[in-house]
């Protein structure tokens, strides 16, 4: 299915131009007045202006997949690649993952409530909770 207006006009435009091109062609080929000369030279004009969309069409591919091989190079190579600070990152393991310990410890480190929920495996309630008290003492 095609999901672009483009691809709909492309499509469009494409059945139109072979429709067009079908009907003078057939007019010409079939009139009892052209002469095989003139039938030999419309069917060498029609295989070249066959051979010039087959020539676009591969050019253009061949561009785009340029463009995206070199796009993807930069990124890779650092070009486009953004810089982020470290994050803080406290090892947690067994049960001790989830004591109100380690749920202070990782917002004193700055993490939020929903990634210490995700760190602990803690309801978000449960850690907000913990965060509660922990901060009453």
């Amino acid at each position: 299915m095609l999901k672009t207006m483009k691809g709909v006009l492309q499509l469009t435009a494409l059945g139109v131009g072979v429709t067009i091109v079908g009907l003078i062609v057939g007019a010409f080929l079939m009139s009892p007045g052209v002469s095989r000369e003139q039938r030999i030279i419309a069917f060498v004009a029609l295989g070249g202006a066959a051979g010039l969309v087959l020539l676009y069409d591969v050019g253009m591919r061949a561009l785009a997949k340029f463009r995206k091989g070199r796009s993807r190079r930069a990124t890779l190579s650092g070009v486009n690649r953004p810089t982020a600070a470290a994050t803080p990152t406290i090892k947690l393991a067994g049960r001790s993952s989830k004591t109100p310990r380690a749920v202070q410890a990782l917002a004193a480190a700055g993490a939020a409530p929903a990634e210490i929920a995700w760190k602990t495996g803690l309801p978000l309630d449960a850690v907000s909770m913990l965060l509660e008290i922990g901060g009453r003492r």
